[in-house]
């Protein structure tokens, strides 16, 4: 099976399994009656947003697996934890910008499967210092975040917050500088994002905007880049 075929069958079946979910969220499913009315959006990036999530890396596990000899229990963990936690942020990352929050019940699954898949990842081959430094990188932003969301009176929300957790513990697992290049590219794109929004007159300096969204990306660029095989 080659590279190219296994990230295109990961690509349709993300985007075929998201059908029911982005039915679900069009039917506004995951509103709650304080949210602010508006039209409901149709969300069919949603779709988009896990074929392309799920293909890209598929195919880079899959060079992983021919060139480097990584061992398939290794890439098959890799592959779930990848998988569940795409599937709870794209969700996550949808409802961030129809309502702008960050729901509880996705944001602590997916803190919940990072620790347990980077567990399941290190202590098999005994690398308790990839698990710590994991589990310290999703504590340390998490805190960075928080402190963020005081100093900017809630510019960050406490779903931000919450959300730093999985990411710094998945970016923690790749080492430091991941972690480093996932926080700058997610503000980066922040920023163009907030930047394109005022020049096309949709959003003031003082707009809240999603966050959610960036920190996803920047976090799934970096892994992706950093995964044995896509060099």
């Amino acid at each position: 099976m080659t590279t190219a075929f296994l990230g295109c069958l990961a690509a349709t079946l993300a985007a075929l399994l998201g059908g029911p979910l982005r039915r679900w969220l069009a039917s506004g499913g995951h509103r709650r009656p304080t949210d602010e009315p508006r039209p409901l959006p149709r969300f069919g990036g949603v779709q988009v947003a896990l074929g392309v999530g799920a293909g890209v890396p598929a195919g880079v596990l899959g060079e992983s697996a021919r060139t480097a000899g990584e061992h398939p229990l290794h890439l098959t963990v890799s592959a779930l934890l990848a998988g569940t936690l795409l599937a709870l942020a794209v969700t996550a990352c949808a409802v961030d910008l129809d309502v702008h929050r960050l729901p509880n019940d996705l944001t602590r699954p997916m803190a919940l499967v990072a620790a347990g898949g980077t567990a399941l990842l290190t202590l098999p081959s005994g690398d308790l210092a990839g698990l710590g430094r994991a589990l310290v990188a999703g504590t340390g932003l998490a805190a960075a975040y928080l402190l963020l969301s005081v100093l900017t009176r809630g510019g960050i929300g406490l779903g931000d917050v919450k959300l730093a957790l999985p990411v710094g513990t998945v970016l923690g697992l790749l080492g430091w500088a991941p972690v480093l290049l996932g926080t700058w590219i997610a503000f980066g794109l922040g920023a163009l994002a907030a930047t394109v929004l005022m020049l096309r007159r949709r959003a003031t300096r003082s707009t809240h905007l999603a966050f959610g969204p960036a920190m996803t990306a920047g976090a799934w660029l970096v892994w992706v880049l950093w995964l044995p095989g896509s060099a």
